[in-house]
Protein backbone atom coordinates (compact mmCIF):
# COMPACT_ATOMS: atom_id res chain seq x y z
CA UNK A 1 0.00 0.00 0.00
CA UNK A 2 2.91 2.25 0.65
CA UNK A 3 4.67 1.82 -2.61
CA UNK A 4 0.97 2.89 -3.71
CA UNK A 5 0.75 6.38 -1.67
CA UNK A 6 5.00 6.82 -2.71
CA UNK A 7 4.55 6.28 -6.73
CA UNK A 8 1.18 9.25 -6.45
CA UNK A 9 3.10 11.45 -4.68
CA UNK A 10 6.36 11.26 -7.07
CA UNK A 11 3.62 11.36 -10.21
CA UNK A 12 2.28 14.47 -8.60
CA UNK A 13 6.18 16.02 -8.01
CA UNK A 14 6.66 15.18 -11.24
CA UNK A 15 3.37 17.18 -12.85
CA UNK A 16 3.87 20.39 -11.16
CA UNK A 17 7.92 20.11 -12.05
CA UNK A 18 6.40 19.65 -15.93
CA UNK A 19 4.00 23.02 -15.19
CA UNK A 20 6.30 24.69 -13.85
CA UNK A 21 8.95 24.40 -16.95
CA UNK A 22 5.75 24.65 -19.64
CA UNK A 23 4.81 27.77 -17.49
CA UNK A 24 8.08 29.09 -17.34
CA UNK A 25 8.82 28.10 -21.45
CA UNK A 26 6.16 30.41 -22.35
CA UNK A 27 8.45 33.41 -22.05
CA UNK A 28 12.20 32.20 -22.37
CA UNK A 29 13.69 29.30 -23.69
CA UNK A 30 14.81 26.29 -22.10
CA UNK A 31 18.54 27.51 -22.24
CA UNK A 32 17.74 30.46 -19.82
CA UNK A 33 15.59 28.44 -17.33
CA UNK A 34 16.98 27.71 -14.22
CA UNK A 35 16.55 25.20 -11.46
CA UNK A 36 15.56 27.69 -9.24
CA UNK A 37 13.10 29.43 -11.48
CA UNK A 38 11.88 25.89 -11.97
CA UNK A 39 11.44 24.77 -8.15
CA UNK A 40 10.15 28.37 -7.19
CA UNK A 41 7.44 27.94 -9.46
CA UNK A 42 6.62 24.61 -8.37
CA UNK A 43 6.69 25.47 -5.03
CA UNK A 44 8.84 22.60 -4.67
CA UNK A 45 12.88 22.48 -3.30
CA UNK A 46 15.84 21.94 -5.15
CA UNK A 47 16.69 18.83 -3.33
CA UNK A 48 13.10 17.83 -4.58
CA UNK A 49 14.11 18.60 -8.14
CA UNK A 50 17.39 16.27 -8.16
CA UNK A 51 15.80 13.31 -6.52
CA UNK A 52 13.84 13.32 -9.89
CA UNK A 53 16.38 14.92 -12.87
CA UNK A 54 19.77 16.03 -13.43
CA UNK A 55 18.49 19.32 -14.72
CA UNK A 56 16.13 21.35 -17.05
CA UNK A 57 17.39 19.42 -20.00
CA UNK A 58 16.36 16.20 -18.50
CA UNK A 59 12.60 17.63 -17.39
CA UNK A 60 12.72 18.89 -20.90
CA UNK A 61 13.48 15.45 -22.37
CA UNK A 62 10.51 13.52 -19.37
CA UNK A 63 8.13 16.03 -20.98
CA UNK A 64 8.65 15.60 -24.26
CA UNK A 65 8.52 11.43 -23.93
CA UNK A 66 5.74 11.64 -22.13
CA UNK A 67 3.71 14.05 -24.25
CA UNK A 68 4.55 11.47 -27.77
CA UNK A 69 3.73 8.23 -25.55
CA UNK A 70 -0.02 10.37 -25.06
CA UNK A 71 -0.23 11.10 -28.52
CA UNK A 72 0.96 7.88 -29.64
CA UNK A 73 -1.89 6.14 -27.58
CA UNK A 74 -3.91 7.70 -29.91
CA UNK A 75 -1.88 6.73 -33.19
CA UNK A 76 -2.33 3.13 -31.85
CA UNK A 77 -6.05 2.96 -31.09
CA UNK A 78 -6.66 4.01 -34.70
CA UNK A 79 -9.22 1.04 -36.38
CA UNK A 80 -9.44 1.63 -40.06
CA UNK A 81 -7.74 3.60 -42.43
CA UNK A 82 -10.71 4.52 -44.52
CA UNK A 83 -11.81 8.43 -44.16
CA UNK A 84 -13.58 8.11 -41.03
CA UNK A 85 -10.79 6.54 -39.08
CA UNK A 86 -8.30 9.13 -40.95
CA UNK A 87 -10.81 12.15 -39.81
CA UNK A 88 -11.40 10.04 -36.17
CA UNK A 89 -8.14 10.02 -35.44
CA UNK A 90 -7.15 13.39 -36.31
CA UNK A 91 -10.11 14.78 -34.32
CA UNK A 92 -9.04 13.04 -31.47
CA UNK A 93 -5.20 14.03 -31.67
CA UNK A 94 -6.31 17.69 -32.36
CA UNK A 95 -8.60 17.38 -28.99
CA UNK A 96 -5.85 16.27 -26.85
CA UNK A 97 -3.96 18.91 -28.36
CA UNK A 98 -6.17 21.62 -26.90
CA UNK A 99 -6.83 19.82 -23.99
CA UNK A 100 -3.54 19.62 -23.16
CA UNK A 101 -2.86 23.19 -24.85
CA UNK A 102 -0.03 24.50 -22.46
CA UNK A 103 2.01 22.00 -23.11
CA UNK A 104 2.09 21.45 -26.53
CA UNK A 105 2.70 25.44 -26.98
CA UNK A 106 5.46 25.15 -25.50
CA UNK A 107 7.18 22.26 -26.70
CA UNK A 108 6.27 23.07 -30.05
CA UNK A 109 7.07 26.70 -29.92
CA UNK A 110 10.48 28.44 -30.55
CA UNK A 111 11.11 28.46 -26.95
CA UNK A 112 11.24 24.05 -27.36
CA UNK A 113 13.93 21.80 -28.00
CA UNK A 114 14.56 21.76 -31.40
CA UNK A 115 14.94 18.42 -32.27
CA UNK A 116 11.59 17.23 -30.00
CA UNK A 117 9.55 17.77 -33.90
CA UNK A 118 12.12 15.09 -35.68
CA UNK A 119 11.77 12.41 -32.58
CA UNK A 120 7.94 12.82 -32.15
CA UNK A 121 7.94 12.72 -36.34
CA UNK A 122 9.95 9.32 -35.82
CA UNK A 123 8.00 8.05 -33.45
CA UNK A 124 4.51 8.50 -35.03
CA UNK A 125 6.04 7.19 -38.27
CA UNK A 126 6.72 4.11 -36.16
CA UNK A 127 3.60 3.99 -34.31
CA UNK A 128 1.17 4.40 -37.88
CA UNK A 129 3.83 1.23 -39.52
CA UNK A 130 3.60 -1.16 -37.11
CA UNK A 131 -0.10 -0.39 -37.18
CA UNK A 132 0.05 -1.34 -40.61
CA UNK A 133 -0.78 2.18 -41.22
CA UNK A 134 1.66 3.61 -43.04
CA UNK A 135 4.11 2.09 -46.11
CA UNK A 136 8.07 1.61 -44.71
CA UNK A 137 9.34 0.07 -48.25
CA UNK A 138 8.72 3.29 -49.79
CA UNK A 139 11.10 6.80 -49.29
CA UNK A 140 8.66 8.96 -50.76
CA UNK A 141 5.67 7.93 -48.52
CA UNK A 142 8.27 8.66 -45.64
CA UNK A 143 8.64 12.05 -47.38
CA UNK A 144 4.84 12.84 -48.07
CA UNK A 145 4.47 11.86 -44.45
CA UNK A 146 7.43 14.19 -42.99
CA UNK A 147 5.31 16.85 -45.25
CA UNK A 148 2.22 15.99 -43.72
CA UNK A 149 3.37 16.11 -40.86
CA UNK A 150 5.50 19.49 -40.87
CA UNK A 151 2.19 21.07 -41.83
CA UNK A 152 0.46 19.51 -38.89
CA UNK A 153 3.00 20.73 -36.76
CA UNK A 154 2.51 24.48 -38.03
CA UNK A 155 -1.06 23.76 -38.12
CA UNK A 156 -1.27 23.21 -34.66
CA UNK A 157 0.71 25.88 -33.45
CA UNK A 158 -1.59 28.13 -35.55
CA UNK A 159 -4.34 26.93 -34.22
CA UNK A 160 -3.43 27.07 -30.42
CA UNK A 161 -2.67 30.81 -30.63
CA UNK A 162 -4.76 32.55 -34.24
CA UNK A 163 -7.54 30.44 -34.24
CA UNK A 164 -8.89 28.83 -30.86
CA UNK A 165 -12.42 29.25 -31.95
CA UNK A 166 -12.27 26.05 -34.36
CA UNK A 167 -13.36 22.72 -32.90
CA UNK A 168 -10.85 20.49 -32.88
CA UNK A 169 -13.04 18.00 -34.96
CA UNK A 170 -13.23 21.07 -37.54
CA UNK A 171 -9.53 20.53 -37.56
CA UNK A 172 -9.80 16.68 -38.31
CA UNK A 173 -11.99 17.50 -40.74
CA UNK A 174 -9.09 19.95 -42.32
CA UNK A 175 -6.18 17.79 -41.75
CA UNK A 176 -7.99 14.09 -43.31
CA UNK A 177 -9.39 15.94 -46.00
CA UNK A 178 -6.13 18.16 -46.31
CA UNK A 179 -3.14 16.02 -46.18
CA UNK A 180 -5.34 12.44 -44.48
CA UNK A 181 -4.10 9.90 -48.22
CA UNK A 182 -0.66 11.19 -47.25
CA UNK A 183 -0.37 10.02 -43.79
CA UNK A 184 -2.15 6.52 -43.87
CA UNK A 185 -1.94 3.58 -46.20
CA UNK A 186 -4.95 3.43 -48.65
Amino acid sequence: MAGKKDDRRVEFTKMMLRRSLVALMKSKPIGKITIKEICETAELNRGTFYAHFVDQSDLLRHTENMAMEQLSGYVLNITAADIEGREQFCTEMFRHIRENSDMWGSLLSENGNADFSKRMFDKLFSDLAEAGHCRTDDPCHRLAFTYAMVGCVGMASHWLYEEPEVSPAQMGRILSNTIGSKIFVD
